[in-house]
């Protein structure tokens, strides 16, 4: 089915540069607070098989770096590109993207307020904007981003295609919300878009994750915890539960965030039945991580009062290690497909701009790289050397 699908010439106006170059430091994140903010996750208390990790405490030196030289200068053995979506204190929209040999990130036009990611491979970016039917989904090349799709409240990348994604709409005039996915081909790389709605339903969630082997939706309610919803690849319920969506194995396993009744938060792996959830990495984690490429090791960080620690640990529990990163409150976003290099985001406390931590996981050096433009939905693709075999997606 097409027949939602509209084409259009969209032509917004590009980033103000003057205006980002003015700015100076970094942007406030919002997924630690949202988190906490959201009530108490209370699923059955899961067990675990193993105890924590005895991890490494040495400090590795952080080198820290202002924009204007190249990134690979700046990160040294850093080969590939940091993608995301910019936004200015006018809201003003752009594709973001910084290459390894370029001294400052390039910009692609999007419309204004738009909010969206990459996909996989960097050959697109899906983001939803204003228009004059609420919001839309924009799609595309970067240069060729268009509308295609109205009423758009959520969507997400296929986990393993990097072409394809699914959406959800706005409640329509009966109050249902409708699912679709898109179905690409030859052509889809050159802003066309096809797709297929798979179900309506009757909840308020938006779209977490999107995968063969079918959907996770999340909401989170004004009060009380977060519910996440798991639905077959022909968008029949699964499973209900007090869950939020952290990350994707793509095989019908997810990592989930667990917070037990007056307990700290907790990561864990569930299937789609939402059941039987097995613990993993530190206790006291955020609701937000990574999985390495390879799917058998979990990035996570806590907030101790020694600062900011990133925990590297084995997905079964069994290995990992710590590296405490400082004062800043700093997330992972993102895990390089080669598995060398772990992107995460800082924030402390500025209203503007972005600073970027590269974490080497073969040498444990730590790089800190201030950018003058707010930017989310980011994202790491790498070229380079592989990192260590511990990491390295055709190793252990």
């Amino acid at each position: 089915m097409t027949d939602r699908v509209r084409p259009l010439d969209v032509n917004p106006q590009p980033p103000r540069r003057g205006l980002m170059l003015a700015t100076a430091a970094v942007v406030a994140l919002g997924g630690f607070g949202l988190f906490l903010a959201t009530g108490s996750l209370s699923p059955s208390t899961p067990t675990t098989t193993a105890e924590p990790p005895t991890p490494s405490t040495t400090t590795p030196p952080t080198v820290s770096a202002v924009p204007g030289d190249e990134l690979r200068r700046l990160v040294p053995g850093f080969q590939g590109t940091v993608r995301g979506i910019g936004l200015t204190e006018d809201e003003t929209a752009f594709g973001w993207s910084w290459s390894s040999g370029d001294s400052e990130p390039r910009f692609s036009a999007l419309p204004d307020g738009a909010v969206g990611s990459w996909n996989g491979d960097g050959a697109l970016i899906a983001a939803i904007g204003a228009s004059s039917f609420g919001s839309s989904l924009y799609f595309g090349p970067p240069t060729n981003v268009r509308e295609v799709f109205n009423d758009v409240e959520s969507f997400a990348w296929h986990s393993t295609e990097p072409g394809t994604l699914a959406l959800v709409t706005s409640p329509q005039s009966d109050g249902l919300r409708e699912l679709w996915r898109s179905i690409p081909d030859d052509t889809t790389t050159r802003g066309t878009f096809n797709s297929s709605r798979v179900v309506r339903f009757d909840f308020d969630g938006f779209l977490a994750a999107y995968g063969d082997w079918g959907f996770a939706l999340e909401t989170v309610p004004p009060s009380g915890p977060r519910q996440l919803t798991t639905l077959n690849i022909d968008g029949d319920l699964v499973a209900q539960g007090p869950l939020a969506y952290v990350d994707d194995f793509g095989d019908g396993r997810l990592l989930v965030a667990t917070l037990p009744d007056g307990g700290n938060p907790h990561l864990a792996v569930v299937g789609l039945d939402l059941e039987a959830a097995e613990p993993t990495g530190p206790d006291g984690v955020v609701g937000q991580a990574v999985l390495s490429p390879n799917k058998r090791w979990v990035a996570s960080v806590t907030f101790p009062p020694e600062g900011t620690t990133l925990w590297l640990e084995r997905v079964d529990g069994f290995d990992g290690e710590k590296i405490t990163l400082g004062g800043d409150v700093v997330l992972p976003v993102g895990w390089s497909s080669d598995g060398r290099w772990i992107l995460l985001k800082a924030d402390s406390g500025q209203e503007t701009g972005t600073r970027l931590i590269f974490f080497d996981t073969g040498s444990a050096a730590v790089h800190t790289v201030e950018a003058v433009d707010a930017v989310s939905g980011l994202s790491i693709h790498s070229t380079g050397v592989p990192g260590p075999a511990t990491f390295f997606v055709p190793g252990s």
